[in-house]
């Protein structure tokens, strides 16, 4: 412990005696130069305690350093290898059902193609046998020939439509439109309701899969079977309009409409439709006044 005098001390004294001895001796000698009026103090660069001390706290603090460091590589090499398998497993979850889905193309492609070539040749015998049993036959009636006649042309055609259902090559809404199309006009042809169609002229091309092409194409035959059978119109528009979003179907007539208050509960074409267009997240309307309207929505 020592006295300092109260006068005071200039800076140059203060850092000639207290700030350059133990800053700057080990480097200056000559600076530090002893003053009568104000004591020496120690070095502490010369104390070994303080040396020593300070390496171990140097020596802890690169320890520590290189330690965070280790593990903040360690958890980086962790995280990226979470990364790589979490990829990995999803592209081999990508693979399989691609595998799988291919495998159900290909085997809807060898169903249908066996559908057709064996039970397609064999309906196609049977009619043609009636026919020329018919030919034959021209003096004597026999109506069961005629029924034969009539359910092989019915079956002929639900075969035909369940062999474009199942065609992978059709799932698009392009194929989906140009059947449509080309059903209606065929239904009606020897028919006396006249038979109108409007497509849009571009449809994009959208993938549409067999379980959805086939509850429209059903609903959109039902309503087409209804208005030959009960509507007693004269003509028929089938009407296609595709959006962002949405294929919208208006199907109308010039007949008598559908009172919906006579209909019965269950067992109707109607109910069959709704059935089917909520089973795909569609939707199915019914309007009727001066002949009918039912509109089928479909999401895209």
């Amino acid at each position: 412990m020592f006295i300092v005098s109260r006068r005071r001390i200039p800076f140059s004294i203060i850092w000639r005696q207290v700030i350059s001895p133990c800053f700057f001796s080990p480097f200056y000698p000559s600076w530090n130069v002893p003053d009568p009026d104000f004591p020496k103090p120690s070095n502490i660069f010369n104390n070994s305690l303080f040396l020593y001390e300070l390496g171990v706290a140097l020596e802890l603090v690169f320890f520590l350093s290189g330690l965070a460091f280790k593990n903040r590589r360690d958890l980086t090499e962790r995280v990226r290898e979470r990364e790589r398998l979490k990829l990995e497993n999803e592209r081999q979850e990508f693979e399989k059902q691609i595998a799988i889905v291919t495998t159900r193309q290909e085997e809807r492609d060898r169903i249908s193609a066996d559908m057709h070539d064996e039970l397609g040749s064999g309906m196609t015998a049977i009619r043609l046998m009636s026919e020329i049993v018919k030919t034959k036959m021209k003096d004597q009636a026999f109506p069961e020939l005629e029924k034969i006649s009539n359910s092989a042309n019915d079956l002929l055609g639900k075969m035909n439509s369940i062999i474009w259902t199942m065609k992978s090559s059709n799932d698009s809404l392009e194929s989906l439109v140009a059947y449509l199309r080309s059903n209606a006009l065929e239904y009606f042809e020897s028919t006396p309701v006249v038979c109108k169609v409007s497509v849009p002229d571009n449809i994009p091309q959208i993938e549409m899969s067999g379980e959805k092409r086939r509850n429209v194409f059903l609903s959109v035959k039902e309503s087409l079977n209804n208005i030959l059978k009960h509507s007693h119109a004269t003509e028929m528009h089938l009407d296609i309009t595709i959006t962002k979003t949405k294929l919208i179907i208006h199907v109308a007539d010039n007949g008598v409409g559908i009172d919906t208050e006579k209909l019965r509960r269950f067992g109707n074409g109607l109910s069959n439709m709704k059935r089917r267009m909520e089973s795909i997240g569609g939707d199915f309307q019914v309007q009727s006044g001066p002949g009918s309207v039912i509109i089928f929505t479909c999401p895209l």
